[in-house]
């Protein structure tokens, strides 16, 4: 199950019903951004993402990034990410695009490639990169 949501009250019961599905169905979830997560002090929030594994002890799953964020984030705050959901692998998504028509959007991926080789070598799970908004998996 591809990352969806997480970040805000209302997802978690979303995040539970897709967790209970990779549990039942014995598949992979990911969730949705973990930016919310890491950057806002929010119990309600949290529980968006730490709902999964609750739900679903036995599945893999993996956390999400995104690849701007990390020129903000060091190793550690990825690895908060991943104790957040007690996470299986990370991915690291780039959406670039989607970035580019937002008001507000961070274009500027100087500096990614060589932040994303610091995390893959340096967390403690798998790390895999994913494109998103554009179709492309």
């Amino acid at each position: 199950l591809d990352s969806m949501t997480g970040g805000h009250p209302n997802t978690t019961k979303i995040n539970r019903k897709l967790a209970e599905a990779a549990q039942q169905m014995n598949v992979a979830m990911g969730v949705g951004s973990q930016r919310a997560g890491l950057e806002l002090d929010d119990e309600d929030l949290l529980e968006s993402y730490t709902v999964v594994r609750d739900v679903a002890p036995d599945a893999l799953l993996y956390g999400n990034v995104g690849a701007a964020q990390l020129l903000e984030y060091d190793v550690d705050d990825v690895e908060r990410a991943v104790e957040m959901i007690d996470a299986d692998a990370m991915a690291i998504h780039l959406n670039f695009l989607q970035e580019a028509v937002q008001p507000e959007g961070d274009v500027d991926a100087r500096g990614c490639l060589a932040a994303i080789e610091q995390v893959a070598s340096d967390l403690s799970v798998p790390v895999v990169v994913k494109e998103t908004g554009n179709g492309i998996k």
